[in-house]
């Protein structure tokens, strides 16, 4: 249905709403019992009523819409007939004789369908709001819209000129046939008037309703310089040209929330020809879009120019709409080339040019006419003849003219702002030439003077307005360069002619942006051959002019938490763009935005402590907050910003390194940080001050100042910079294939096995382009950059394909009948060697698309039936082709004879899955092989002998199947993956001159797929197996990198899978048991976390002797100085941390005696646990043997058993209840806990009773231990107890409280003779925050990462699921709903950030994210805090050491 129908259908809907409630009001008062179901059926209405005006209002439309629209009518209509005969009635008869038409319940039961008609309306009401949203946050360049105030002061086509080509250009924008090309190319040079007919189109088609987008370049125009936000504001207006197309875009959005950060290609598929594709077919009225795109050549980047120009044609073959695009341009060749691409089917060429001469200067005759008359009406000029202008002087100044539009209008202008009337009296003819003159004596009139100082308020002031590299208003143009208003108003307003001056005195409010009316102006004044030297405005001088205003702006107006957010974790995507234009100034946004641009195209030099060294040690975290606000793109680009100031960057020479340590710091800073900063820029002065190495000077200059006050204790950090520079993630489902560095190392190549092939920014991480390419996630896949770096070669199974990355399109492709096993790419781009399965080669000449005749096969092992790998390499000179197998053969051939001159072998290796790496020397003289079982031969190209053997590997369980050569041949990386038994991986490199490994990256890191070199060498690239590609910097020095500290103190350096994490004395001690390990490495490490060191061998290697008898229970002691541990066989050790030695070992059978009948001698202990105070120890042996004895001193060893009893003989004292039960099984296992009270008066055991490994119930005991009788025992069945504990010590009464696995709350109250009952009570929404394991069944720490309990006060405090805390209170009666108490969350950790009272606070970089494994659900990397107030977070993660946070207050923002 159309939109106008479903509004009939709304408004049909409440009105025959409104009309039934108009009956049913006289029932009333009639019927007894009626008032009731109408009101309620009134009430429905009107909330159905609300909902149908919102979807008028919004102007909804959908077949979902529809059908409800329709059935609620319906629904509506029967009710109508029920009341319709009695309608007639009078009221008086009505009172009298009344007789209700419904029954029971029958109009409750339309109350209730109204209700659902309502809340799926509701529901679409909120899809389309969500929609609205998405849309209104799609990227919009407002400037380059034709209706923006820049261009309303700017001239249309006078009535009576360009009448022929405005009618054609017309005729074709408005017809339907689908023969009409869908583009219309107007091309002219400079100052022919382009964007005047353009203007002239848009303004005209938006005046009949026909105009559905346009788009306005112009160079050095920020949004409107280049097409980053082409494609998101073209789709943005066509939103408002259609409602369906505004779904489809909001569902594309919705679909992948980062599109607008995808390249061209995807947005467009995306947000414009895919929504366009699949708009409801309007046959035969189909629909036209008009688009105008102004001055395409202004467009920043030749491939944006080319990406464009090869989608706009896609949208010609559309049967749902006709669309019509009008593109002005210079001539540019690139323009030009990327037109001849497009069929002629679908584009159409006109160029002002092949107008006939008489036309144009007839044009411009009429032009000169009617615009001096029209100065001539105003009165300005005085003492002029009545013929003026004649048409001698009109004839004359299109002479000059040379059918230069832009010449007529600057003399209109300019003899509309003097008294004098110009007539030109050079009579040269050429364009350049004529302009240059116009412009001379322009100025001369306007600036000239006396004194050199009025010719440098000119340079000052409109120097910057030609540099600035965006349109930037007078007002905040002057701020920025602490220019005086008024001075700057007095230069610019006397240059109407030359600069667009309009509409400046309007309001005081008003910052008009002053443009060029042409960029010929700008050419003029920074050419010194052109302009005189009084008025040539210095490039250099200007851009230093413009950085120190940059500077000096942000130096005052830059702020922590600028847009002041109220929460740490805000998103810079839910900050409004109008709040951030609101709370960041425009001199501020261009200031932060180009500043590094004005450094380093005026190459200003740099010294330590100068003004770029005091930014960047004062306002650098500033900064970059305020370009996160203010988009990705921005922030990517002060990213790139950072990089292209430390590589060309103007230093000055002879000074200390401080400000390039600082800027190289500042580049590492981000890099890392980046996602966290992005997304959350908050987290600059938090995240980023605490995780930032211990030698970063970005860390030194502003951790104290941002830290200070909320943190008590900070995470160990690693000393420097990793060498791991850039991480970017891909999916996850899919492994990369192959990766390859592009010529200039600016970008690089990864292909998948999601058919995508990515083409990244090394500099930023950002993706440049997403190749849909056909590839087999089963067989191997080559990617090769053609040595310009402008196509990519991509070959997998039996298809190979040429990319041009300008265009982004796929321009060749080969077929064969073997698969591919090989590529490489001779040095003049010419020639492709390729390999097939069977070992044949042969070259596909690119230019020509001829392929060779095969050569081969490679080696004497090479049959078709073994289906091998082959690496190709030419040496550089392309003289020579090496091939090699799987076999380690190498066979080397003259490509110019196609015949082999070498047939060479490595001696001794095995077969291996993929062939041997190849790598010729810059010379070609000397040719590389490495096999993967790590041995190198390198040989003579030319005469075959072998120079040199090396042997990279030496561990017999040590292997390699990737492998790479630096283009320098110095150095050699490859990956090192342990057998199975080890599951570890590494990346190592090898000097090749040397002759031995120096160093290792990453740790541990995952599957390594494939390794490439920069072109450099100052950077390794590597792939890994679940979709991650990571950057190495190759010249960080070991020291920076922590290379020396990793080798003490890196987590990762233990191989193996991590299987549990334990945590002793608040946090303070951490343990991580690892199997499957390295046979150099221990199964169990021992971490201080305060200090972030490791426990000495000889501590490790006794607790790994503890643990292999079978730790029962652990404690430090004296302040973390002792380590008092309890073994399965009875013996109490006790480890003097300080002395590094074992200070004491105690029998605790022997402290055991029977004292009751049936008590046999202590057998394998089952549980033990120690008073609060050390004076006792509780034991419980697997015969169900307890005995409780005070603890031995430290001096005289000796202890007091206090007494034993049997937990069997226990169980036959039956209460009256048990006595009516059936007899339970015998428990399976025996499985206890002790608990002593605080005040150590009382103890408490919790039996579990398993039966054929199912929880059947557990028992709880109470002993006083001053009399030694036992005051309570109960029962519990079919659950498990979950936790226990006793309150804080009193005199003489406590409290004990169980909660079980059903989330039952019982508190019993012990007092030295009697127990009570004294509450019980489920907590809410327990199966959200139940424990996975239970006491005595599975490790009591699996548990407690799960929830944790405290005191506080009375009340007993449960922290459960992040965000969450229950408050449950030991004092309330019996039954109390107040018993259990919903609280804000604990301090902990939570998807990778840590929680300060339930609610996110500080991001946590991947380095420092805690251990996650698959079979390990509830690992507990993190132990709550237990006593409320506490604030602190311990974390084992996976490639630090374990750390440990502690907060002073909640974090200040």
């Amino acid at each position: 249905m159309s939109v106008v129908g479903e509004i009939a259908s709304i408004i049909a809907c409440y009105q025959l709403g409104e009309r039934l409630i108009s009956l049913l009001i006289p029932y009333t008062l009639g019927v007894l019992g009626a008032r009731s179901d109408i009101e309620q059926f009134q009430k429905e209405l009107g909330h159905l009523k609300s909902a149908l005006q919102c979807v008028e209002r919004m102007g909804l439309s959908s077949a979902e819409l529809d059908n409800i629209l329709k059935t609620c009518f319906e629904d509506l209509k029967r009710v109508e007939t029920k009341l319709e005969p009695r309608k007639k009635r009078s009221i008086a008869k009505i009172s009298t004789r009344l007789t209700y038409p419904f029954k029971s319940g029958e109009v409750l039961n339309c109350v209730a369908a109204l209700g659902r008609y309502t809340s799926t309306i509701q529901l679409l009401i909120t899809g389309a709001e969500r929609i609205e949203e998405d849309v209104r946050r799609l990227p919009f360049a407002s400037n380059a819209l034709y209706l923006d105030e820049s261009w309303q002061n700017v001239s249309r086509c006078l009535a009576g000129t360009r009448v022929e080509l405005l009618e054609e250009i017309t005729t074709w924008g408005n017809s339907k046939a689908k023969d009409v090309p869908s583009i219309f190319w107007l091309c002219g040079m400079a100052g022919t008037g382009k964007s005047t007919i353009a203007l002239t189109l848009a303004e005209k088609f938006d005046r009949e309703g026909k105009l559905s987008a346009s788009f306005f370049f112009r160079r050095n125009g920020g949004d409107q310089g280049n097409a980053k936000k082409f494609i998101t504001t073209i789709s943005k207006q066509l939103t408002s040209w259609s409602r369906h197309f505004k779904n489809l875009v909001g569902d594309a959005l919705t679909k992948d929330p980062n599109m607008v950060q995808r390249g061209l290609k995807d947005q467009w598929k995306s947000l414009i020809l895919n929504p366009l594709e699949k708009l409801p077919d309007r046959k035969p009225d189909i629909p036209i879009i008009f688009i105008v795109i102004d001055a395409l050549d202004e467009c920043e980047g030749e491939a944006d120019v080319q990406t464009l120009l090869e989608l706009l044609p896609q949208l010609a073959g559309l049967s749902t709409v006709r669309v019509r695009i009008l593109i002005t341009s210079r001539p540019e060749v690139s323009i030009k080339t990327g037109f001849r691409s497009v069929s002629v089917e679908k584009h159409k060429d006109f160029s002002l040019h092949d107008i006939e001469k008489d036309t144009v200067d007839q044009d411009i005759y009429n032009y000169l006419e009617f615009e001096l008359k029209k100065v001539k009406a105003d009165g300005a000029m005085v003492r002029i003849p009545d013929d003026w202008p004649d048409d001698v002087s009109l004839t004359r100044l299109v002479e000059r003219a040379s059918r230069l539009f832009i010449y007529a209008a600057t003399v209109c202008r300019f003899v509309a702002s003097y008294t004098k009337q110009y007539v030109a009296n050079d009579q040269r003819s050429s364009p350049h030439h004529t302009l240059d003159q116009i412009y001379t004596q322009i100025l001369d009139c306007s600036i000239g003077g006396e004194g050199g100082h009025v010719y440098a308020t000119f340079k000052k002031t409109v120097g910057p307005i030609v540099m600035v590299m965006d349109t930037i208003g007078f007002k905040s143009l002057s701020r920025l360069l602490e220019l005086d208003e008024q001075i700057f108003l007095s230069v610019v307003e006397n240059l109407g002619s030359l600069l667009d001056t309009s509409d400046l005195h309007l309001s005081v409010d008003n910052d008009k942006q002053i443009q060029l009316l042409h960029p010929s102006f700008r050419d003029f004044l920074t050419d010194a051959g052109r302009c005189k030297e009084s008025f040539r405005i210095d490039k250099a001088e200007t851009h230093n002019q413009l950085l120190i205003g940059c500077l000096r702006t942000m130096r005052k107006q830059l702020q922590k938490n600028i847009c002041s957010l109220q929460n740490p974790v805000t998103t810079a995507s839910s900050v409004s763009q109008d709040e951030v234009k609101k709370r960041l100034s425009s001199e501020l946004q261009y200031a932060c935005k180009y500043w590094f641009e004005h450094l380093l195209r005026g190459r200003v030099l740099m010294a330590d402590n100068g003004p770029v060294h005091k930014f960047l040690r004062n306002h650098l975290l500033k900064w970059l907050e305020a370009l996160s606000l203010s988009g990705s793109d921005k922030l990517a680009e002060g990213i790139r910003g950072l990089v292209r100031i430390e590589l060309d960057g103007n230093f000055k020479k002879g000074a200390d390194s401080k400000l390039k340590r600082i800027i190289h710091d500042s580049k590492r800073f981000v890099w890392y940080f980046r996602p966290c900063i992005e997304s959350w820029p908050l987290q600059l002065y938090s995240s980023a001050m605490l995780f930032s190495p211990s030698a970063s000077i970005v860390k030194e200059h502003f951790s104290d100042e941002h830290l200070e006050g909320w943190t008590l204790q900070k995470p160990v950090v690693s000393g420097g910079w990793s060498s791991e520079m850039l991480t970017m993630p891909f999916d996850q489902r899919s492994t990369i294939q192959s990766l390859q560095y592009a010529p200039d190392g600016k970008s690089l190549a990864a292909i998948t096995t999601k058919d995508c092939c990515r083409i990244l920014d090394t500099t930023t991480g950002t993706e440049i382009h997403n190749l849909q390419v056909n590839v087999s996630p089963d067989l191997s896949c080559w990617i090769r950059f053609f040595p310009d770096g402008k196509q990519l070669a991509i070959s997998s199974c039996k298809t190979m394909e040429i990319w041009d990355l300008l265009k982004g399109k796929r321009v060749h492709e080969l077929k064969s009948e073997e698969f591919f096993s090989g590529i490489s790419i001779s040095p003049d781009g010419k020639h492709i060697a390729y390999a097939d399965w069977k070992g044949l080669v042969r070259y596909w000449d690119t230019t020509t698309g001829e392929v060779s005749e095969d050569f081969g096969p490679v080696g004497d092992k090479a049959k078709p039936e073994d289906a091998i790998h082959y690496n190709l390499a030419f040496s550089d000179q392309g003289k020579l082709l090496a091939i090699t197998n799987c076999y380690a053969h190498l066979d080397i051939w003259d490509t110019e004879s196609e015949e082999k001159i070498h047939e060479l072998k490595i001696d001794n290796v095995p077969v291996s899955k993929r062939p041997s790496t190849l790598s010729f020397s810059s010379d070609g003289k000397k040719v590389t092989a490495v096999s993967s079982f790590g041995r190198l031969v390198i040989w003579d190209a030319s005469t075959g002998e072998e120079l040199r053997q090396l042997d990279y590997i030496n561990n017999e369980y040590d292997m390699t199947e990737t492998i790479t050569i630096s283009h320098d041949f110095r150095r050699l990386a490859f990956n090192i993956r342990y057998d199975e038994q080890f599951k570890s991986e590494r990346i190592r490199l090898f000097d090749l001159e040397a002759g031995n490994t120096y160093r290792s990256l990453g740790g541990n890191v995952s599957l390594v797929t494939d390794l490439a070199f920069s072109p450099d060498g100052r950077a390794l690239a590597s792939e890994h197996k679940g979709g991650m590609v990571r950057i190495w910097d190759l010249l960080v020095p070991s020291d920076e990198g922590g290379e020396a500290w990793q080798s003490t103190n890196y987590l990762a350096a233990t191989s193996g899978k991590v299987v549990n994490c334990e945590f002793l004395l608040d946090g303070k001690w951490a343990f991580r048991y690892c199997e499957n390990v390295d046979p150099t490495t221990e199964r169990i490490s021992i971490w201080n976390t305060v200090s972030g060191l490791r426990s000495g061998r000889n501590m490790s290697a006794w607790f790994i002797s503890q643990d292999e008898a079978g730790i029962l229970s652990k404690r430090f002691l004296d302040d973390g100085n002792l380590l008092e541990v309890t073994t399965k066989d009875g013996i109490l050790r006790v480890w003097n941390i300080k002395k590094d030695r074992e200070d004491t070992k105690v029998n605790l059978r022997t402290l055991a005696s029977p004292v009751q009948e049936g008590c046999a001698s202590f057998k394998a202990i089952v549980a033990v646990e120690v008073s609060s105070d050390r004076r006792l120890i509780a034991l419980a042996s697997s015969d169900e043997t307890i005995s409780v004895c005070s603890r031995y001193h430290s001096v005289e060893r000796k202890s007091e058993s206090l007494f034993t009893t049997n937990l069997t003989s226990l169980a036959s004292q039956k209460t009256p209840e048990q006595e009516t039960r059936p007899p339970k099984p015998a428990p399976r296992k025996f499985s206890c806990h002790f608990y002593f009270s605080h005040n150590g008066r009382y103890l408490s055991l919790i039996r579990q009773v398993a039966v054929r490994w199912s929880i059947a119930g557990f028992e709880v005991f109470v002993w006083n231990l001053e009399t030694k009788a036992l005051l309570h025992k109960t029962e519990h069945l079919n659950t498990a107890c979950a936790f226990a504990t006793f309150s804080p010590a009193a005199e003489t009464d406590t409290t004990f409280t169980t909660v079980d696995t059903n989330g039952q709350v019982t508190t019993w109250h012990i007092d030295s003779t009697n127990v009570h009952l004294q509450n019980s009570s489920s907590i809410p929404d327990w199966n959200s925050i139940k424990p996975t394991t239970t006491i005595g069944l599975a490790s009591v720490s699996s548990f407690r990462s799960t929830m944790d309990f405290s005191y506080n006060d009375g009340f007993l405090h449960l922290d459960s699921r992040p965000g969450m805390k229950y408050a449950i209170s030991l004092r309330e009666p019996k039954g109390s709903s107040n018993m259990i108490q919903e609280m804000p969350g604990p301090t902990g950790l939570h998807n990778g950030w840590i929680l300060q009272n339930g609610k996110p606070v500080i991001w946590l970089p991947d380095d420092y994210k805690p251990i996650e494994y698959k079979d390990f659900e509830c690992m507990p990397t993190l132990l709550p805090a237990r006593a409320v107030g506490v604030n602190w977070v311990t974390v084992v993660p996976k490639a630090q050491v374990p750390y440990r946070i502690e907060f002073s207050g909640e974090m200040s923002i």
